[in-house]
């Protein structure tokens, strides 16, 4: 690959390696290593620093660079020199189709052909890790979890009863249709989580002995033993039982069972108050409920 007289030309390119696999806990360096050999015109390897130019290109001849970066004084022994390119450039392009590198030595044009860039055999496993960075190909749309921020990350919207265009939100639609409620034909509801618990769906579980009287949580929603159907809050039915105590005025010769005054059953000092007399005291708050934790569900589309 011959340059003009006085320049020199790369005979070999021993290698090009990535170094774009850093650990899991770490940046990846947007760096990459690269090897070659420079001979002077009648293949006498060079013995002298020179300057070199790098340039990346998406196609094999013309284009126009996407990135370049001169190194001036690239050390040359025997006609190898190693350099590590990125250093003084960073690197952005991002490195997701082929490319092309094309390497000119001081003031003379770029050498011809340029370099394609290939990749080492283990690299091939890196489209298994950009599979797994793709949420929407291992979360499917429709998928709720828990939220410790106030507002939706990428892919995801509040379970807050919003309603959302269908064509808009298409694939989250089809994952759960009506099923929260659908303010017309164009339109769904996500559902509406707020101040909500979760329940799984009781199917033929008998879990849910009041499963077919759930209503819908907006309007068009599901109801019944449906995903999408809501209940009120509610306690199992139960009874409070009463003692019977005896109990003697001193004017009586014999004991007898708790004394009615004034509407009241009363046993020494103690009064049991009739409701009829607006007298019973509520105890307890607002609902029942066990102990919890604020969060956002999110839903992702």
């Amino acid at each position: 690959m011959k340059q003009s007289e006085n320049m020199v030309r790369i005979v070999i390119c021993a290698c090009i390696v990535w170094l774009l696999s850093g650990s899991a806990f770490a940046a990846v360096p947007q760096t990459m290593n690269y090897q070659g050999y420079l001979t002077n015109q009648s293949g006498v390897p060079l013995n002298a620093p020179v300057s070199v130019t790098f340039a990346l290109y998406d196609v094999a001849t013309g284009g126009t660079a996407l990135w370049t970066e001169t190194q001036g004084s690239v050390t040359v022994s025997n006609g190898i020199f190693n350099v590590v390119l990125g250093n003084g450039t960073p690197m952005t392009i991002p490195f997701d189709a082929q490319y092309w590198l094309g390497v000119k030595v001081g003031g003379d044009a770029e050498m011809t052909p340029r370099r394609q860039l290939t990749s080492v055999g283990y690299a091939f496993r890196a489209s298994v890790a950009d599979s797994v960075n793709n949420t929407a190909s291992i979360i499917p749309a429709g998928t709720v979890v828990a939220f410790a921020g106030t507002t939706a990350p990428a892919g995801w919207l509040l379970c807050d009863g919003t309603s959302y265009l269908r064509a808009t939100y298409a694939t989250l639609f089809t994952a759960i249709g009506n099923a929260h409620g659908a303010a017309d034909v164009s339109h769904f509801n996500v559902p509406d989580y707020r101040g909500r618990f979760l329940r799984g769906l009781d199917g033929i579980a008998g879990n849910d002995p009041d499963k077919a009287a759930r209503t819908a949580m907006n309007s068009g929603g599901n109801t019944g033993n449906a995903v999408g159907s809501v209940q009120g809050s509610m306690y199992g039915s139960h009874s409070h039982g009463v003692l019977g105590y005896d109990y003697n005025d001193g004017n009586s010769t014999s004991p007898s069972h708790l004394k009615l005054e004034n509407g009241d059953l009363a046993y020494y000092g103690f009064t049991l108050q009739n409701p009829t007399s607006g007298g019973v005291q509520a105890n307890g708050g607002n609902e029942t409920r066990p102990v919890n934790a604020s969060v956002n569900w999110i839903i992702k589309y």
